[in-house]
């Protein structure tokens, strides 16, 4: 019995020296790597490799080692030697040939990778393994062998469109890059999001630009019930901020969709936003030109409002007249259509802005928004009346009522941005006031807020008390 106890103590002491000295080579090696001394590197991961096959970390170290110290003809070897272990990683027919290429073998090099391109199998995914990995080692056209081969095996032409896209992109070969978005987008229109976004930096280049913008024309032009053509068009315009022929192209879609106008409503709001007012109005006009009958003439006719309020408030080149106009337009069209259009809770939010903020009207803002929470078109808009509220009762020196208004709103929007929005104000208005413990205290709440924008916010004031008044985050001296 103690023969056998004196056994298992000898065995057990050998594993663990073995397990031992294994991670100290492992060590040993990472600081030879890190150290750039891959001789010593490679010797001591081949060595771990030897015990280990299945290792990609130690097979990947001792690849990079022996690539740097350009023993080819070691790694050659090695790999030969792993090949029949691991017949299930085909990479290595991948490596095996880059070795052939560094020793100037191109004629093995392409017999390794076309044997491996010749027998992909029949998984998207493995497939898309093997073109990173010829792409990794710097043989894209391999790798668009693997992917063009990939489609024949798996019996699609709609796979691997993004990868083979990028790689042409890469070569600079503009023309093969939009023929694969554009072969996709006729195969499948669904797929239009996608193809802008794989695009998008592309068209801010003037060579693949050009070739698009020549392409889908033509293609738009033979094919003039194809929808989705005028939208990447309008699209492609927008990426260069040609707003002129990207509203040719929205007209000629909201035609033919019959969409009232919606589309030109929403490159009219892009255009007003790059502060070009003048165009903007037209494309409002021109939707209001419709008729009254048109499903977005109101929205249409906000527009135009909104950009009489942009022009006031994003300068200061206007008028009393301009203010006195624009508040008699928001007050005409707030009589004209219902209390529950969110056309009409905008502008009553905004007619208050202006009566308040430059108009000198501070009482009749109060006033009304104080009227329009009962017919509000949603509690959202309740929300940001009584937001607007506090702030117009501050202007008139009523700090209990300012604080009343922000603390019903973080009362009924305790976990929405509008609450935490209100909380906030609420700290501020402790602030100045001089109450900096209730501050403090607020703003370490909203400092964990998901807003980054509140959490921010709360932490520059929070410095700001303490730094002025030495009060530390627990509000003491």
């Amino acid at each position: 019995m103690r023969r056998i106890l004196y056994i298992i103590i000898f065995v057990v002491a050998g594993c663990l020296s073995v397990k031992a000295q294994k991670n100290f080579d492992e060590s040993l090696a990472l600081e030879y790597f890190n150290r750039g001394e891959f001789d010593k590197a490679a010797e001591t991961y081949r060595k771990l490799l030897d015990i280990n096959p299945q290792s990609q970390y130690f097979y990947d170290q001792l690849f990079t080692s022996e690539v740097n110290i350009k023993d080819y003809k070691g790694l050659e070897k090695v790999l030969k030697k792993l090949q029949p272990k691991l017949k299930n990683r085909p990479t290595l027919s991948i490596d095996l040939g880059y070795i052939y290429g560094l020793e100037g073998d191109e004629k093995s090099a392409k017999k390794q990778f076309e044997e491996v391109v010749k027998t992909l199998p029949a998984d998207d995914e493995k497939i898309s393994e093997l073109a990173d990995h010829f792409k990794k080692r710097g043989r894209t056209d391999y790798a668009l062998q693997s992917y063009f081969q990939g489609r024949k095996v798996l019996g699609s032409n709609l796979i691997f469109i993004p990868e083979i896209g990028q790689i042409y992109k890469d070569q600079k070969e503009y023309e093969k890059m939009i023929d694969e978005y554009v072969n996709w987008l006729d195969k499948d229109p669904g797929a239009l999001t996608e193809i802008k976004s794989n695009l998008q930096e592309s068209m801010l280049d003037n060579g693949p630009y050009e070739i698009f913008r020549k392409m889908m024309l033509r293609r738009a032009q033979a094919n003039p019930d194809k929808v989705v053509y005028a939208d990447l068009l309008s699209w492609m315009f927008l990426q260069r901020k040609d707003f002129n022929s990207a509203w040719i192209q929205a007209k000629s879609i909201d035609r033919r969709l019959k969409e009232g106008g919606r589309r030109i409503i929403d490159l009219a709001k892009i255009v007003s936003s790059y502060g070009d007012y003048t165009l903007a109005e037209s494309m409002y006009q021109s939707v209001i030109d419709e008729g009254k009958e048109a499903a977005y003439y109101v929205p249409a006719l906000k527009g135009l409002l909104d950009i009489r309020y942009l022009k006031i408030t994003q300068s200061a080149n206007y008028t009393p007249l301009d203010i006195t106009a624009l508040i008699t337009a928001y007050e005409g069209f707030i009589t004209a259509y219902p209390a529950n259009r969110i056309e009409v809770g905008e502008v009553t939010l905004k007619l208050a802005e202006i009566e308040a903020l430059y108009g000198g009207k501070v009482s009749e803002a109060i006033d009304l928004l104080e009227k329009f929470q009962n017919g509000a078109p949603s509690m959202q808009f309740i929300a940001r009346a009584k937001l607007a509220l506090g702030d117009y009762y501050l202007l008139n020196d009523n700090i209990w009522e300012a604080s009343l208004r922000y603390s019903q709103v973080e009362k009924m929007f305790h976990e929405d941005p509008a609450g935490r929005e209100a909380k906030f104000r609420n700290a501020k208005l402790a602030f100045y006031s001089g109450d900096f413990t209730w501050a403090q205290a607020q703003l370490d709440v909203l400092k964990g807020s998901t807003s980054e924008l509140i959490a921010n916010d709360a932490l520059q004031m929070s410095l700001l008390i303490q730094d002025n008044t030495g009060w530390d985050t627990t509000g003491h001296q």
